[in-house]
């Protein structure tokens, strides 16, 4: 690991032209030698926050080891120190692109390097718990939403084999410290508008159609439920009333690992999630659901079963195009930015059967998809694919 103060240098890039500045109180910590943040790695915190994060208690043992590498290491304490600092007291403004200047730890912890971030992560249990308590959250959405946090730990234990986080990683946290984000049963949501082009109809027969301004010419053209575009407009054969544009608000899905996403438990979620941000945001009503992922992909077919929950899940929405690539999400289907097909692992029956699709000129595109709060009673009985 560089020295503190390189350390220090590479953590405030002047070449990122970020309008963000560290705050004084920020610059006299590190004339006191760094900001404190050793309580966080004390055996009994490390503990009570992995409890929380819901992490695998026989991680315990690798998780204590490192933290205490930290605690006797003056270097990377006040490495560790700094960066949580800016992750949970500086974060406005710190842009996440300037995470790539944080300093990897692999020179003083070995092996145990990528439990580093994942002690960082910890660190915003603690503060999420004090917000949520102040907002008056009940107990069960604390408990989920800093479990949810925990699955960023549990995704690299999956492609990589042993406990960590990768620093990129971290910054996502901002919108649970921020109290954006939360995780209602299986899905977690933020509120947001939804996408400026976007417009969804209904006419009086119940029938809903979506339109997106087409690139360059801003003209709104028909999309259909599974996400293909035609070259039509509106059907003027019946009376169509806008029932969501990019005026409204809307939850945006986030869909964190584990578990299934059996329709019976994403309708749950879906359900409470509208409860859950009616009750304490009340000033903005949101009127439907977004996402954008590789979970709705039109492409699923060639590396699932027709009956997959996926699948299922998919046919439910209504979909839209969105910018991608020929093939997306590397990351979240393999664990690496790599596309070299030797570094795409096998192990499981979705990697397996991407892999062969990708390798055979398959595509695998994201997509997005918009479902109104309206529809929530229909959930599971295909309502826009009739």
């Amino acid at each position: 690991m560089p020295s503190f103060q390189n350390a220090l240098y590479s953590l405030f890039p002047e070449s990122e032209g970020a309008e963000w500045a560290p705050s004084p109180e920020l610059l006299k910590g590190y004339d006191r030698e760094g900001i404190d943040f050793s309580p966080f790695l004390d055996a009994g915190a490390v503990r009570e926050n992995a409890l929380w994060a819901e992490l695998p208690p026989d991680w315990e043992e690798d998780i204590l080891r490192a933290s205490g590498l930290i605690l006797r290491n003056a270097s990377l304490l006040k490495v560790f120190s700094l960066v949580s600092q800016l992750l949970i007291h500086e974060r406005t403004g710190y842009k996440g692109a300037q995470l790539k200047h944080w300093p990897d730890p692999e020179q003083d912890m070995g092996e145990d390097a990528p439990l580093f971030y994942l002690l960082v992560t910890l660190n915003c249990i603690p503060f999420v718990r004090e917000l949520h308590r102040r907002m008056g959250i009940p107990e069960d959405i604390t408990r989920d939403t800093c479990a949810g946090i925990g699955t960023k730990c549990l995704d690299y234990f999956f492609f990589h084999g042993k406990p960590g986080v990768v620093k990129w990683a971290v910054y996502w946290f901002k919108h649970h410290l921020d109290g954006e984000l939360f995780r209602v049963g299986r899905l977690e949501y933020m509120i947001k508008k939804l996408q400026k082009d976007i417009r969804v109809y209904r006419n009086p027969a119940g029938k809903t159609a979506l339109t997106m301004e087409e690139p360059g010419s801003g003209k709104a053209i028909l999309v259909r439920p599974d996400g293909s575009c035609t070259e039509n407009t509106l059907p003027t054969d019946s009376e169509w009333t806008s029932c969501l544009s990019g005026e409204d608000y809307v939850l945006d899905i986030h869909i964190p690992g584990g578990g299934k996403l059996d329709l019976a438990a994403v309708k749950d979620s879906m359900v409470r999630a509208v409860d859950f941000f009616d009750r304490f945001f009340p000033e903005k009503k949101t009127r439907g659901f977004e996402c954008i992922s590789w979970i709705f992909s039109r492409d699923l077919e060639a590396v699932f079963k027709p009956e997959a929950n996926l699948i299922r899940f998919r046919d439910q929405v209504y979909l839209f195009p969105v910018e991608t690539e020929k093939v997306d999400g590397y990351y979240f289907l393999f664990g690496t930015f790599s596309k070299n097909p030797d570094d795409w692992p096998e192990k499981t029956s979705l990697q397996r059967n991407l892999k062969a699709h990708i390798l055979n000129d398959g595509s695998f595109r994201l997509s997005g998809m918009v479902y109104l709060r309206d529809d929530l009673e229909r959930f599971g009985d295909f309502p826009y694919r009739g």
